[in-house]
C-alpha cells in the first residue's frame, strides 16, 4: 500500500536503518507530506541487510513540482511513492542493480545513472532504460 505520511517528525524511523525524512526530502527540504509504498521501505531494508552497508536515498517521493524540477518523467514512479534513487557505500551501480534483481526478481524498474546511483522501483513489471 502507498501510504500518505504527514511529516510531523522527520526523524521517525520507518525501518531499522531508514528515517521518514529520507523518503520525503526534495531539493534539500523535507516535504510537508509524502506518499511512500510500504514495499519500498521493506525492500530497501532487505537490500541494506543483504549488502551489510549503508544505503543512501538521494530521491524518493516527489510532488509534481519537485518531479519537474528533477526533470523526471510525467509518469515517474517517484510520484506514486514506490521508487527511490539510491547508492550504497563501496558498491558499484552495476553490482547494486544485480543484487537488487537477485533479491527482488526481474519485475522491478532499474536504471544506473552516471552519478553513481541507481533508480529502483517496484512497479510489478520489468523496466530498464
Amino acid at each position: 500500500d502507498n501510504l500518505l505520511y504527514v511529516i510531523k517528525d522527520p526523524d521517525f524511523s520507518l525501518a531499522p536503518n531508514f528515517k521518514l525524512k529520507e523518503f520525503s526530502t526534495s531539493g534539500g527540504k523535507v516535504l510537508p507530506y509524502a506518499r511512500i509504498d510500504e514495499d519500498l521501505i521493506v525492500n530497501l531494508q532487505l537490500l541494506r541487510n543483504d549488502l551489510q552497508t549503508p544505503i543512501t536515498i538521494s530521491s524518493s517521493y516527489r510532488t509534481i513540482s519537485s518531479n519537474k524540477a528533477a526533470s523526471g518523467s510525467s509518469k515517474s514512479r517517484h510520484l506514486s511513492g514506490d521508487a527511490a534513487d539510491i547508492y550504497a557505500k563501496d558498491v558499484t551501480p552495476k553490482d547494486l542493480m544485480k543484487r537488487s534483481e537477485d533479491l527482488f526478481g526481474e519485475n522491478i524498474g532499474l536504471h544506473a545513472y552516471p552519478t553513481g546511483h541507481i533508480h529502483l522501483d517496484f512497479r510489478g513489471y520489468k523496466a530498464r532504460w
